[in-house]
């Protein structure tokens, strides 16, 4: 195990991503130590996995060209999580909504979409280690 102060010295790009399970949540379908080697069980923590990376956001190469000033600033005020923390207090109903457009928003301004690549690569790596 290595401490935090520590430091590693890796040979390769690493991209560490924590989920934090908070009120009693369990992860997907894993009880015990056990159900880490069922494959079955190992594939819905791997779909938990990409359901919570395609929530991510992800900033630069933006092309605002195409779109009106209040989607911009739809995008930019999105990009706060303040913002969605008052938008559920203010309006609890239209958050879902907004965050659907933001996201349209999202999509419509990137050159190409990280995102989705990566969990295309993330798909792709699962596949090949567990046929191994």
């Amino acid at each position: 195990m290595v401490k935090r102060t520590e430091s590693i010295n890796l040979n390769q790009n690493i991209i560490r991503y924590e989920i934090q399970y908070t009120r009693n949540r369990r992860l997907p379908s894993i009880n015990t130590l056990a159900d880490l080697i069922n494959k079955e069980k190992i594939e819905c923590l791997f779909e938990e996995l990409i359901n919570q990376v395609e929530k991510l956001n992800c900033i630069g190469d933006e092309d605002f060209s195409d779109i009106s000033s209040r989607d911009r600033e739809m995008y930019f005020a999105g990009q706060n999580g303040r913002f969605w923390d008052m938008e559920k207090e203010l309006n609890r109903n239209t958050v879902k909504d907004k965050r659907k457009r933001y996201r349209a928003i999202q999509h419509k301004i990137s050159k190409r979409n990280m995102i989705e690549e990566f969990a295309e690569k993330l798909k792709y790596k699962y596949k090949q280690l567990i046929e191994t």
